[in-house]
């Protein structure tokens, strides 16, 4: 029994997301399962360690912008 519509079926193989890009990643890739339905409705990628040290180096380079930002 569902009790809410899925918003979305399927959302297909996923990229990274890196420095506002959509990037591919060299690492394998894993199922995304919905328990509800046991269906695969994604596929992630399981980045490398490089590309995850990548990703974190540009982003600490862009700390700058969310520095003054106040979020509360």
């Amino acid at each position: 029994m569902t009790l809410l519509p899925e918003p979305q079926a399927e959302y297909g193989t996923l990229k990274n997301y890196v420095a506002g890009e959509w990037k591919e990643s060299t690492g394998s890739l894993r199922d995304v399962v919905n328990p509800a339905t046991g269906k695969v409705i994604a596929r992630v990628p399981d980045s490398t360690p490089q590309e995850v040290a990548e990703a974190v180096a540009v982003e600490i380079g862009r700390a700058h912008v969310w520095t003054p930002v106040t979020f509360l």
